[in-house]
C-alpha cells in the first residue's frame, strides 16, 4: 500500500462543538459511537476501540478530549470531564471505603452535559444512530447525556462508571 495515500476511514483531528476529538469518518447515514474517556486520560487512550468492536460497516467513531486539562505531568497531561474532590477519595482510601456518589451532584457535572450535548448537536446525527459509551467518569457523563436528551440514543456502552445524583436520574 502506497503510504502517501491516506486511508479513508483514518482517524483524524478536528474541532467537534468546541471539543477537540479524533473522527473515525463512516457512511453518511451510518451509526455513530461517541466514546468519552475517564478521569485523567484523553482521547488517545480509547480510540484504539475503533479497530477491535465488531460494529456495523460504516460506523463513525468520535472519540472527544474531555474540556478540563489536569496537567499532571510534563509528558501525561490527563483530562476531565469534571473535578474529582482527591481530599475525599483519599479519605475514603484510608478508612477502606469508597465513595457513595449516588447523593452527590458533582460540580463541573453540567458543564460537561453542555459540552457533549454541543458535540452532538454539531454532529447532526439522528440521536437514534447515536451509541454513547464511555469508561469511568465518562461513563457518568454519557448517563448524564443520555437522560437529559429529547429523545433516546440507540444505545449505551458504561464501563466502570458510578451512579450519580440518585434522585434525579430515577426522574429522568
Amino acid at each position: 500500500m502506497n503510504a502517501s495515500k491516506k486511508q479513508p476511514n483514518a482517524p483524524r483531528r478536528v474541532e467537534i462543538g468546541g471539543l477537540q476529538a479524533w473522527d473515525v469518518p463512516g457512511a453518511a447515514d451510518g451509526p455513530v459511537i461517541v466514546l468519552l474517556h475517564g478521569f485523567g486520560a484523553d482521547a488517545n487512550d480509547l480510540l484504539s476501540l475503533h479497530k477491535v468492536v465488531a460494529a456495523p460497516p460504516g460506523t463513525r467513531w468520535v472519540v472527544p478530549d474531555a474540556p478540563l486539562t489536569l496537567g499532571i505531568s510534563p509528558l501525561f497531561g490527563g483530562r476531565a470531564w469534571f473535578p474529582i474532590d482527591q481530599d475525599a477519595v483519599q479519605r475514603a482510601a484510608a478508612a477502606g471505603t469508597h465513595r457513595d456518589l449516588s447523593q452527590v451532584t458533582p460540580s463541573g457535572l453540567d458543564d460537561a452535559r453542555e459540552a457533549v450535548m454541543r458535540l452532538l448537536a454539531e454532529l447532526g446525527a439522528p440521536l437514534s444512530k447515536v451509541v454513547l459509551a464511555g469508561f469511568s467518569q465518562g461513563a457518568m457523563v454519557a448517563t448524564e447525556v443520555a437522560l437529559t436528551l429529547p429523545t433516546n440514543v440507540a444505545g449505551m456502552l458504561l464501563f466502570s462508571g458510578t451512579l450519580l445524583h440518585a434522585d434525579l436520574w430515577k426522574e429522568l
